[in-house]
């Protein structure tokens, strides 16, 4: 049975796909498009104007007879997109896993220019051409670009072609997040060399520990653990004090002009459709913001968040607030988690079961073994 991992975001990732990170093996398109998540949602900030394709998408737009047929179904920022990370595999439309080499293709809108990166000598160069020619229609934009090949720091063997699009990837998106605003040439700016990349059997690794990491703090913050966790606060009843507060109505007008005119000033426009803003805070505790309102000055890179604030643990807002923690509240979730695991242990033998590092977690380290499959039936007996 190939188990699910981990889930994040739109990604399901099973056991067979984390067994493609183990070395000298290919690594298949959910790996790439896990990947793609992981920086949409940690690293890239949404103003970057930075897009990542997904391989199904890309293999969808590159194998369609009418490309404009997608507008529905593609990204609705593609036409407006400065930089788009294009995933190219030479798999055919009509046979089932055919593909076997993985490159990267970038348009960056700036020089109207694809960019194209092989670790394996161009073997991907016509795919990329098609693939170029099927998206440019998608793009919005009124010149024919060009496709520029680009020097590659090769592949040490014949599984690491899409180890090589992820560092590639990894490197020009933290070049183009560092230079934003900056006036470079294009073409040295899409340059890359032998150290720019890091090695294979490192982002192999990295990787592994990513997925290991955000699943043991998916499995140990379930719903159950924190409906017990919330059991034991009490809150009121008999034995305890009788609070009394005193309501003090105080009117909100002045004091929302004056910032309404503060914000005039900056020439700030107001953002529709904010559900939530979630400010994290070094104690671990998060600033809650329900439905505000929100205004920005994106070209002086400030923004004002006013509303109802509440100040609340990371455990209250979890799990939808997974997807919008940096690595420091990881962090500061996996202490409180572990934290929870103690205390629940001490509370007697029937907390040790539930305390447990799911089955979930378990799986990674066998996934890691070449022959999965054997090791999954010696489980089962």
């Amino acid at each position: 049975m190939d188990k699910i991992l981990l889930q994040y975001g739109d990604v399901v990732l099973r056991q067979s796909d984390y067994a493609t990170l183990a070395e000298g093996q290919w690594l298949n398109d959910m790996i790439i498009e896990f990947h793609s998540e992981y920086l949409e949602r940690e690293v890239i900030p949404r103003d970057a104007k930075i897009l990542l394709l997904r391989p199904a998408t890309v293999h969808l737009i590159a194998h369609i007879q009418d490309p404009s047929q997608l507008h529905s179904a593609l990204p609705p920022n593609l036409d407006k997109s400065q930089a788009i990370f294009i995933p190219i595999n030479d798999g055919k439309p009509n046979v089932a896993n055919s593909g076997s080499h993985w490159s990267l293709l970038v348009f960056l809108r700036s020089a109207a220019t694809f960019y194209y990166y092989d670790s394996l000598h161009n073997s991907n160069i016509n795919s990329a051409r098609i693939t170029a020619r099927q998206l440019t229609p998608l793009l919005g934009i009124r010149q024919h670009p060009q496709l520029v090949s680009m020097w590659t720091p090769q592949q040490p063997n014949g599984a690491d072609c899409g180890v090589c699009v992820i560092a590639a990837t990894d490197f020009l998106v933290d070049k183009l997040l560092t230079i934003r605003g900056a006036r470079i040439n294009p073409s040295q700016l899409m340059q890359l060399s032998s150290a720019d990349l890091a090695p294979t059997h490192k982002v192999r690794k990295g990787l592994r520990t990513m997925m290991k990491e955000l699943s043991t703090f998916i499995a140990n913050m379930n719903p159950e653990k924190l409906a017990k966790l919330q059991s034991q606060v009490r809150i009121g009843g008999k034995g305890t004090p009788r609070r009394k507060v005193k309501k003090i109505t105080k009117s909100a007008g002045t004091d929302d002009r004056k910032l309404q005119a503060t914000l005039q000033k900056l020439s700030v426009q107001p953002i529709a459709g904010i559900e939530e803003v979630n400010m994290f805070k070094d104690d671990g505790n998060v600033i809650h913001f329900a439905n505000p309102k929100v205004h920005a000055a994106i070209n002086s890179n400030t923004y004002a968040v006013y509303g109802r604030a509440q100040e609340k643990e990371l455990t209250e807002l979890v799990p939808g607030i997974l997807s919008q923690l940096g690595p420091d509240s990881l962090a500061s979730l996996r202490k409180l988690a572990e934290a929870y695991q103690q205390a629940q242990a001490q509370g007697g033998a029937g907390a040790e079961e539930d305390d447990e590092i799911p089955e979930l977690v378990e799986n990674f380290d066998k996934a890691e073994v070449s022959e999965v499959s054997e090791t999954t039936e010696e489980k089962a007996e």
